[in-house]
């Protein structure tokens, strides 16, 4: 796979997966301090004030161009139904945390 396929975009609102969506090319890395799973936890807490679930996707349509996105889900540490405990909860976190530092999107999360 070449990697000038690939897009990284975030998601804006946990609520509609598509919405406030934006595309951003693999070359405008911008690097920055490296992001860890408590940033990530403090910067969902402080734009929805929960704490929020979130995972990385990625998608290959027809074209073969690739997708990878930072999804904010709806579900929460606080709910009785949440399906991790707050341990794995912190271990997923610092795992997204990890790879949006290694793809140099660190900064661009922060935004």
């Amino acid at each position: 796979t070449s990697s000038h396929n690939t897009v990284f975009a975030r998601v804006l609102n946990p609520y509609s997966p598509t919405l406030g969506c934006r595309e951003v090319d693999h070359r405008e890395d911008s690097g920055g301090e490296p992001m860890d799973g408590a940033e990530l936890r403090g910067l969902v807490m402080q734009k929805w004030k929960y704490p929020l679930d979130t995972r990385i996707h990625r998608r290959r349509d027809a074209f073969g161009k690739q997708t990878v996105w930072l999804q904010v889900m709806w579900k929460h540490l606080w709910e009785q139904s949440f399906p991790l405990t707050e341990e794995e909860y912190d271990a997923q976190l610092d795992a997204v945390a990890w790879y949006i530092t290694e793809w140099g999107k660190a900064d661009y999360v922060r935004d």
